[in-house]
C-alpha cells in the first residue's frame, strides 16, 4: 500500500496505517514512510476493523487473499446497511476504478476498486449469490 500512503501524502491529510506486527512478524518494516501515524493490531481481524473505522477512503488495488478479505469486510457492511440502514453509513460508496481520476468528495468511508482482478470477482459473486451489483458504481 505505499503507493497509495505516497499519493495520500501528497496532500494535508493523516495517512495512516492500520498493521499487524504480530501478524506479520516476519516482516521486517512495518508500514511505511509516507505514514503519519499507524495503528498496531493484536491480529488480521483487529487490522481489518481498523481499516473500516478509521479511514475515510479504501483503496483496492491489485492483491490477493487478504486484499480479497478487506474487499469483502467493506463490500458485506455496505450491503448490510442497505437492508438495515445504522445511524451513520459504515460504508458511503463503492467504485470499481478504471484507470480514470475520481473526485474523492463523498462522506464516511468510500471503497475505490481498481478493476483486475476485482470486477469479474465482484461480478461473480454478485450472480452467485445473488446480491445485485446495484450496490456498486462501475
Amino acid at each position: 500500500m505505499e503507493g497509495v500512503s505516497k499519493g495520500a501524502a501528497s496532500h494535508p491529510v493523516d495517512v495512516k496505517g492500520v498493521i499487524s506486527s504480530k501478524t506479520f512478524y516476519k516482516r521486517t518494516e512495518q508500514g511505511n514512510k509516507y505514514l503519519t501515524t499507524t495503528q498496531d493490531t493484536n491480529d488480521l481481524y483487529g487490522r481489518i476493523k481498523g481499516l473500516t473505522d478509521s479511514g475515510s477512503y479504501i483503496v483496492v488495488l491489485p492483491g490477493s487473499l487478504g486484499t480479497a478479505a478487506e474487499l469483502m469486510i467493506a463490500w458485506n457492511l455496505y450491503y448490510i446497511n442497505e437492508h438495515f440502514p445504522a445511524t451513520e453509513d459504515p460504508v458511503k460508496k463503492i467504485f470499481v476504478f478504471r484507470g480514470k481520476d475520481i473526485e474523492l468528495k463523498l462522506g464516511k468511508l468510500n471503497v475505490f476498486i481498481f478493476t483486475d482482478p476485482w470486477e469479474k470477482i465482484i461480478k461473480f459473486i454478485s450472480t452467485e449469490l445473488n446480491s445485485s451489483p446495484k450496490y456498486l458504481k462501475w
